[in-house]
């Protein structure tokens, strides 16, 4: 059902879309680097080096 809602969304506004999209991916993609860098550094302390 979402798919479906999605594919008309994009049908009717698909340059703003577009742009909803990359902000979406590229706020998750800043998210995903910032909890890695968390764990490595917890990882690191975990095994004491």
């Amino acid at each position: 059902i979402l798919g479906l809602i999605a594919g008309i969304i994009v049908l009717a506004a698909p340059f703003e879309s577009l742009e909803i999209l990359a902000l979406i991916a590229g706020i998750w993609l800043v998210a995903m680097g910032l909890l890695e860098i968390v764990y490595s550094f917890s990882i690191k302390k975990a095994s004491g080096n």
